[in-house]
């Protein structure tokens, strides 16, 4: 699911969730983030009427190449962010961008 970030401190950007489990997800993204810095996240397009993830709060735990390793703040929101991203609708270039590994 594509999102875009703030993390601390006053750096923006975009990326893509993926991976995404109840303690955490990977993150796609070009924008460099340091380890154990905030990052709030709100996904692209429309919500949900019931308001199920309008932000999400993760603390930046690893460092790839290609984006970073984030862990749910809260335990609470993790859940209802399980629920969301992997409810999210795959587009064919992931499906085809997973089949590489």
């Amino acid at each position: 699911m594509a999102v875009r970030f703030v993390a601390s401190p006053a750096t923006i950007g975009t990326g893509r969730v993926v991976n995404v489990s109840l303690t955490g997800a990977f993150m796609e993204t070009d924008v460099p983030l340091r380890l154990l810095s905030l990052v709030y996240l709100e996904p692209f397009g429309p919500m949900t009427d019931d308001g199920l993830m309008s932000r999400l709060v993760a603390s930046v735990v690893r460092q790839t190449p290609s984006g970073v390793g984030l862990e749910w703040c809260d335990s609470t929101a993790s859940a209802k962010a399980y629920t969301r991203l992997n409810a999210a609708p795959y587009i064919r270039e992931d499906v085809s961008r997973l089949r590489q590994f």
